[in-house]
């Protein structure tokens, strides 16, 4: 029950005038049984107590006592024929019989804010009723402009407020009614629903400062008054009204339709800033351990659901188990998956938001996706590229923008990390102007591992920044006498800042003689016209740190496996800028008239070898001098191979003659068909060997002809097989496959 002075109380603090004298009369008269059967409670609130004993008074005069809070409404002029007319009562549901005390004293503590918190601030309230758990609210930065963005004009007057599912797009809720209840010329009425309590309302009415909950149609008044504000969460909302309708939901076509028929106005909430998200766990969070969020952040990305609420009600449970439901949906999206959520979003299951985010422009408009995370991209490209390499191409030649640039991003990641050859061309550079160099071969040994850093070390490992603003570069290599700073771009262009890359270089804290070099990694598609760009401060003084690093534009392919050796595995990403070259070939015993004839297709071709295999710089073709410096300091190769040569010599002429094929192929001492000693060059060697033949060739000759390295293990059959878009292997040899048979091959493998 209520007490005497609460409702005394009560009625001084809402009414003024002859009303208020009449009310507290009306109290005094009533005796403490009388008060006892007076169904409200002094936690009602002020507003609710005056409704209530106003409503006993009229009630008295007339000779009918009101002793339930539903009578109260109609004292709110809710009834029809009141003389304040604002509709029907609603039928008995929640709170009441129809009244709502939890929203009317979140209401009044929202009126009687004598501040209202800015970006940054904290939102305080009894309780949010649609959030009973929580009394308080962190402002983002972008609520005060989004909802600038909602009343700046008259028209339209149909809104839609979405964005990543879990980035406080129901919380705005509360920040916009408190808004309004603070501005100049509040709204008469307020009417919102939420999808927990379908068909249903709430209704506001500024005048008495009361609410009422009860069937939505149950307001008709108030919703056809164009000065009411219509606040509709998560369902789709009456669109027959005059009302200002604001429709609050996540991205789910299904729900906000109706109104995108009707030209609503859609608005994009922004996902949060780590910044934010650190200050909001600071003031609501401080349980969140802060290197727990930042390590979520950099998973889930700028979600607070996942950063903040997640671990706050899951206190005790490790990294592991907060990022099971992540893991979930990268293993459990392939590229086609990935196709369908890009095509349509919004028409799919809300776990899709967690590897896709929302972005939108400064003004909420013009969304465009990217993936969550940086780490999402690489865990999606990883597998993609081991998995299903073919629908990542089409998946990239099908995206654009930011989302394409992240994905490919996370896919040469995902290339360079497995090693191989790719072409390079250097940059030289004099004041404004860069020119491009002749091409290159960048070669790549695999690495083992990849690890994240904040802080750089001195091992020779392939690192990845694990902050994504981390400046100029996306991963880095240490090698012994070279450090590889790799920046991947879909871009046509890039422009150079001699502070940012000397800062960058000078954080490396490289040791004497170590050279650093800047490998841009472009798409393929860019690659033939790419430019660099001089900054304001380009080219670097030759006492900064960026005029040592050295300039390369790297051709980006991915639509190919990209293999390397696995020599230097320990090592990691050991890379070598190499010309093209030739090796001398190992002598063999001289071919017969009809091999001569057989090899004349093959004797000129050039098959790309790796010609000072512990160099480290880009080394000419014609540089002999260089070359022989490189070969010299691997000695024990060197008598491995003259052993090698020595055998196959020694076994020829046990034999009487030479190894020879049934049908004429070449043998590894052929003119221009170099000894392997990587994997490429077995590969290479074997195709050169193929493609000079008019028919299959035999796996027992291939295998005497072409010397498979020690980089190269296992059978040959088996690693023919292995590349199955570029060897048929058939009981009568072994062919090149034709475009469309390697086309046919590639959608099997996917397949």
């Amino acid at each position: 029950m209520v007490s005497r002075t609460a409702a005394e109380e009560a009625v001084r603090n809402v009414v003024e005038g002859a009303e208020r004298g009449e009310l507290l009369f009306f109290i005094g008269e009533q005796t403490d049984d009388q008060l006892s059967q007076w169904r409200i409670l002094d936690t009602d609130g002020d507003a609710a107590i005056f409704a209530f004993v106003r409503r006993k008074a009229q009630g008295a005069a007339a000779g009918v006592g009101a002793t339930t809070a539903g009578d109260a409404g109609a004292a709110a002029g809710l009834v029809v024929g009141s003389t304040a007319g604002a509709g029907s009562l609603p039928a008995a549901a929640g709170g009441h019989d129809g009244y709502s005390p939890t929203a009317m004293r979140m209401m009044e503590a929202l009126r009687r804010m004598s501040v209202l918190p800015g970006p940054g601030e904290v939102l305080k309230a009894t309780s949010f009723h649609l959030h009973p758990d929580f009394d308080a609210l962190f402002v983002r930065e972008c609520y005060p402009r989004l909802f600038e963005a909602l009343v700046c004009k008259p028209v339209p007057r149909l809104y839609i407020v979405t964005g990543t599912p879990g980035t406080g797009v129901s919380w705005f809720f509360y920040y916009m009614v408190a808004r309004l209840l603070k501005s100049t010329r509040p709204p008469p009425f307020i009417v919102w629903e939420h999808l927990t309590v379908p068909n249903m309302a709430w209704c506001y009415k500024h005048k008495t400062g009361e609410v009422f909950f009860g069937e939505r149609s149950s307001f008709g008044y108030a919703l056809d008054n164009d000065a009411t504000w219509y606040i509709s969460d998560g369902v789709p909302p009456q669109l027959n009204c005059q009302a200002r309708i604001v429709l609050l939901t996540s991205p789910k076509y299904k729900t906000f339709k109706e109104m995108l028929k009707a030209s609503a106005s859609m608005l994009y909430m922004p996902c949060w800033e780590l910044d934010e998200l650190l200050v909001c766990r600071r003031l609501l969070y401080d349980t969140v351990d802060e290197p727990l969020a930042e390590e979520l952040y950099e998973h889930y990305g700028g979600v607070a659901r996942f950063v903040l609420q997640l671990p706050k009600t899951h206190p005790g449970e490790d990294l592991d188990k907060l990022l099971m439901e992540l893991r979930e949906a990268v293993d459990g999206c392939d590229t086609a998956t990935m196709q369908e959520l890009v095509c349509s979003i919004s028409r799919r299951p809300e776990a899709s938001h967690r590897l896709l985010h929302i972005v939108a422009d400064e003004h909420f408009r013009k969304p465009y996706l990217v993936l969550a995370s940086k780490w999402v991209a690489k865990e999606f490209a990883k597998k993609a590229v081991r998995d299903e390499l073919q629908g990542l191409v089409r998946l990239l030649a099908s995206t654009s923008g930011a989302l394409k640039g992240m994905l490919y991003e996370a896919t040469m990641h995902a290339v360079l990390s497995k090693g191989g050859r790719f072409t390079a061309a250097p940059i030289s550079y004099d004041k404004e102007l860069f020119v491009r160099g002749a091409e290159e071969d960048l070669v790549l040994t695999p690495c083992t591992e990849q690890e994240s850093f904040k802080a750089l070390s001195d091992t020779a490992t392939y690192y990845r920044p694990s902050s994504v603003t981390f400046p100029t570069g996306d991963a880095f290599k240490r090698s012994e006498d070279t450090c590889d700073l790799f920046q991947m771009t879909v871009a046509n262009s890039k422009t150079l800042d001699a502070k940012t890359l000397s800062n960058l270089v000078n954080e490396l804290k490289l040791q004497q003689g170590v050279t650093p070099r800047l490998l841009l990694v472009v798409h393929e598609d860019s690659y033939p016209t790419f430019k660099l760009a001089a900054g304001k401060d380009w080219p670097p003084k030759p006492k900064q740190a960026a005029s040592r690093v050295k300039l390369y534009v790297v051709k980006g392919v991915y639509d190919q496996p990209q293999t390397g050796t696995k020599r230097g595995a320990k090592t990691h990403l050991a890379g070598k800028a190499l010309k093209r070259t030739r090796t001398k070939p190992p002598q063999a015993a001289p071919p017969t008239t009809q091999q001569e004839r057989k090899l004349a297709g093959v004797a000129d071709r050039d098959v790309p070898a790796v010609a000072g295999a512990g160099a480290d710089k880009a080394q000419p073709a014609t540089d002999n001098t260089a070359m022989k410096a490189a070969a010299s300091k691997d000695k024990d190769k060197q008598q491995a191979k003259e052993k090698e040569e020595a055998k196959h010599e020694e076994k020829g002429k046990g034999k009487g003659k030479p190894v020879q094929a049934a049908d004429g192929a070449a043998t590894s001492g052929a003119a221009g068909v170099a000894t392997p000693m990587t994997e490429p060059e077995y590969r290479e060697a074997i195709v050169a060997m193929i493609r000079g033949q008019k028919g299959p060739l035999q796996l027992s000759v291939l295998g005497t002809v072409v010397k498979r390295p020690a980089a190269v293990g296992g059978k040959l059959k088996a690693y023919l097989k292995s590349h199955p878009d570029l060897f048929a292997v058939t009981p009568a040899g072994v062919t090149l496959k034709s475009p469309a048979a390697k086309a046919v091959a590639r959608k099997t493998a996917n397949e």
